[in-house]
């Protein structure tokens, strides 16, 4: 078996292991940055930072987190994004992040675009851990 397709072993077992988990919200960050780094998303750490404040450490009420959406995606038509599982947002992350982001300082990227209203939701990112 040659390293590609080792990966693509590795890859399919670990969303096998990570979808087995069903419904259930991510009970920590160990789970999301798997499967984050799966999915082959760029600055994981900051990334998994932005699931962590979005989501009040995965326990807000009332939050994107309802609807499973890790990052506070938005629709087109105002509220969250609603997806079945949290891995699902994982993976609207992964697509998104490779559409839109090149290469460069991922917090100048994300305060660039504008990807939250919050004024210091960098900052916020930078101070959590």
């Amino acid at each position: 078996m040659n390293k590609t397709d080792l990966k693509a072993v590795l890859f399919g077992l670990i969303l096998i292991l990570l979808m087995s988990i069903g419904k259930a919200v991510a009970q920590d960050t160990t789970q999301v940055k798997a499967l984050l780094e799966a999915y082959g998303v760029k600055h994981v750490d900051i990334v998994l930072r932005q699931s962590i404040l979005e989501t009040g450490w995965y326990k807000c009420k009332d939050c994107s987190l309802d609807n499973n959406n890790l990052f506070g995606f938005i629709s087109s038509k105002g509220g969250y994004m609603k997806f079945d599982t949290w891995q699902e947002s994982v993976k609207e992350y992964s697509v998104w992040q490779h559409r839109f982001y090149k290469s460069g300082d991922y917090y100048a990227f994300l305060q660039r675009i504008g990807y939250a209203e919050d004024k210091t939701y960098i900052n916020k990112l930078k101070q959590l851990y």
